[in-house]
């Protein structure tokens, strides 16, 4: 849970997923001395203007962290403390400023604190009605769903999602082909439970969310069935709640290759450069998505709408629409056949 301040962006996140923790103490290399601390959610934040996972955290991490002396904390302080400022770690400090000791909440307030036992009753709805064109001929025959992917099928690998942090209200959406889906789970017989919503025609993307204007739950966990988010579900409805965002969706950056030499114009029309086969990095949204139930009132049943619609309605309410961002590595999508066979190799 300690990094030193000449690592990069990426290090710092390979060093949080190996810990399980959202936050780092940053040291200084030569001194050994306590600098500050870094989470995630500066990282996210800095990733949204450009930041690159190979910069160094120098610039980033907060230099002002909450910490004690030893001398001068006990554990009912420490308690209170992560209940008061809502933070992950608090380092605790020898008298020259070297680390002795590191908090983490899970240790003062128990592995399953308040906040990660609510998450865990969150609906899931996972919209799988679409007919999955970008993947025929496969999906002319089967359901998206239901495309093998190794052992597994699609549909319950994107459930693993879920089920590996406790998270068990499961819904999915469906449409295209829904008997041979809701057969599939009858001969499966899984562990857990599914709640089928059933669209007897294709109504948009985020339709579905209809049936969820009035849970008790303040927020709701939408995914595409066609893609795999390699990061702790928990970490990303925390984000949203913190930020008080009323809709997040998970983004990643992409690379996209250029394989010719794109003209670059002076003002005058004559030719100023030839950048040869350039590379555009965009950051793209992967399909996941947090909701606060409270914004899905517009939604009308039976007429068509979709997550644009959602996104698009909530900004122009000047409501706030967070991004949590990912590595590349960290998403999968089977939802093109051409990227389909790479995709696999990578489960």
């Amino acid at each position: 849970m300690k990094i030193y301040l000449n690592s990069t962006i990426n290090k710092a996140f390979n060093t949080m997923n190996k810990h399980g923790s959202g936050c780092l103490v940053v040291i200084d290399f030569k001194t050994k001395k306590v600098l500050g601390t870094l989470s995630d959610g500066d990282i996210r934040k800095k990733l949204l203007f450009g930041t690159k996972l190979s910069d160094k955290i120098n610039n980033i991490y907060n230099k002002k962290p909450i910490t004690f002396n030893n001398k001068n904390y006990n554990l009912d302080l420490i308690k209170k403390t992560f209940i008061k400022k809502k933070i992950d770690i608090i380092p605790i400090l020898n008298q020259n400023n070297t680390l002795r000791k590191i908090y983490k909440i899970s240790e003062i307030i128990g592995k399953k604190h308040k906040e990660n036992a609510t998450y865990s009753k969150t609906p899931i709805l996972i919209m799988a009605g679409g007919r999955g064109k970008r993947l025929g001929p496969i999906t002319h025959v089967l359901p998206k769903p239901l495309v093998p992917v190794k052992s597994k099928t699609m549909i319950e690998l994107v459930l693993d999602q879920f089920l590996r942090y406790g998270y068990k209200n499961l819904n999915i959406s469906i449409n295209y082909k829904a008997p041979l889906i809701k057969a599939f789970f009858k001969e499966l017989k899984p562990s857990y439970k599914i709640k089928f919503i059933e669209e007897k025609k294709p109504l948009g993307t985020a339709h579905s969310l209809h049936n969820f204007k009035n849970s008790n739950s303040k927020i709701i966990v939408m995914t595409n069935c066609d893609i795999i988010i390699k990061e702790d579900i928990n970490r990303i409805i925390k984000y949203h709640i913190e930020n008080f965002y009323d809709l997040t969706l998970v983004g990643t950056h992409k690379e996209f290759f250029l394989p010719y030499g794109a003209c670059e114009i002076n003002n005058d029309g004559t030719l100023k450069l030839i950048n040869e086969k350039p590379t555009q990095n965009y950051l793209i949204n992967a399909g996941l998505y947090v909701i606060n139930t409270k914004k899905l009132k517009n939604i009308k049943k039976n007429i068509e709408f979709n997550i644009t619609d959602l996104t698009t309605n909530l900004l122009n309410e000047n409501k706030k629409v967070g991004i949590y961002v990912i590595k590349a590595d960290q998403w999968i999508d089977f939802g093109q056949i051409s990227e389909y066979q790479k995709s696999i190799e990578r489960v």
